[in-house]
């Protein structure tokens, strides 16, 4: 079997992610038919990937984090033809650069984790503790754009400010690295959260719309720099609200139009 030589994350291009692709739909791994082999695209990692290689990681009981990495390779490359082979050992090393080190978002990220541990935040997805850590470090989170990103100090302080002046408690679903790749001035970029929960009540219940009615009056009216620029929120329970969709900045529907905010019915975009 051909040696492991580097992981492939969502964003990164490389002509080993054409053998990847060439390989897993060879498999007929699910959804490996959404693989783009065009010639512009063969060799671009994207959200198709992704979910191909989770559905590899799936099976196989390894955790899914949907990077191609040394026990992903292990159960695929054995698949890889000649050419595919050929591919992967002519791929360049990726050495994607880091951004310098920001000191702000460091002590937010800290006093996150510790409302996490007090029950107070929230990680609905499990998946953004993670990117706090690093935060809190000072160290880059990977974006699906495909290079590293810092996290935006105003998203990490908006969420301490809405837990520790406004009294919630705060539940979130995604941040930079387990959202899609929106834009370098979205989630991608490190200016964005998606809360999901208001006090312990999830967006996808009913029950939650006075508690979301609240937090979104609240960050329109946060001081300063915490004031978002973006807040999106369509409704509760997966179905439409007027009453949520009122509260949107800049504006719902005629701003974002009606499928985005269709697709804001389960939790509330907060940008910068």
């Amino acid at each position: 079997m051909i040696a492991f030589r580097q992981q492939i994350k969502q964003g990164q291009s490389g002509s080993d992610v054409t053998a990847v692709k060439r390989t897993m739909q060879r498999m007929n791994v699910p959804g490996s038919g959404a693989l783009n082999l065009s010639l512009r695209r063969r060799k671009y990692a994207g959200a198709s990937f992704t979910r191909c290689i989770r559905t590899v990681q799936r099976n196989h009981k390894l955790h899914q984090d949907g990077v191609y990495g040394k026990q992903t390779h292990a159960l695929i490359a054995p698949h890889f033809g000649a050419y595919d082979r050929l591919l992967y050992r002519r791929a360049k090393i990726r050495q994607p650069a880091k951004p310098p080190v920001p000191t702000t978002a460091i002590g937010a990220a800290k006093r996150l984790l510790e409302l996490q541990k007090t029950g107070k935040y929230h990680d609905d997805r499990g998946t953004t503790i993670a990117q706090l850590v690093k935060t809190s470090k000072g160290e880059p989170v990977w974006s699906p754009l495909g290079h590293y990103v810092h996290i935006d100090e105003r998203v990490l302080e908006l969420l301490v400010w809405l837990i520790d002046q406004k009294g919630f408690k705060i539940g979130t679903f995604a941040l930079c690295t387990d959202h899609g790749p929106d834009s370098p001035k979205g989630h991608a970029g490190g200016f964005a959260v998606d809360i999901s929960s208001i006090d312990g009540i999830s967006i996808l219940s009913s029950s939650s719309k006075p508690k979301l009615i609240a937090a979104l009056q609240a960050m329109r009216a946060a001081p300063g720099a915490l004031k978002p620029r973006q807040l999106i929120s369509g409704g509760v329970a997966n179905q439409r609200d007027a009453d949520c969709s009122a509260l949107c900045l800049p504006a719902a529907d005629v701003y974002y139009g009606s499928a985005t905010m269709l697709q804001h019915c389960n939790h509330a975009h907060v940008g910068f």
